[in-house]
């Protein structure tokens, strides 16, 4: 258990750009879910690689 979690850790930003980001964007602008989904992946993507959302 221990081992997946240290795995799935660092993909964090990945995880909440997807799926909570994706989210709001859709209900705020709405805009089409898939859209925002591949946005907010791409943009946890860059966050986890930067280490930084900004």
């Amino acid at each position: 258990m221990k081992t997946i979690i240290e795995k799935l850790v660092p993909w964090g930003p990945v995880f909440f750009g997807g799926l909570i980001f994706s989210q709001m964007w859709s209900a705020a602008l709405g805009i089409s879910l898939p859209i925002t989904m591949a946005i907010g992946l791409a943009w946890g993507f860059i966050a986890m690689k930067r280490g930084r959302w900004l």
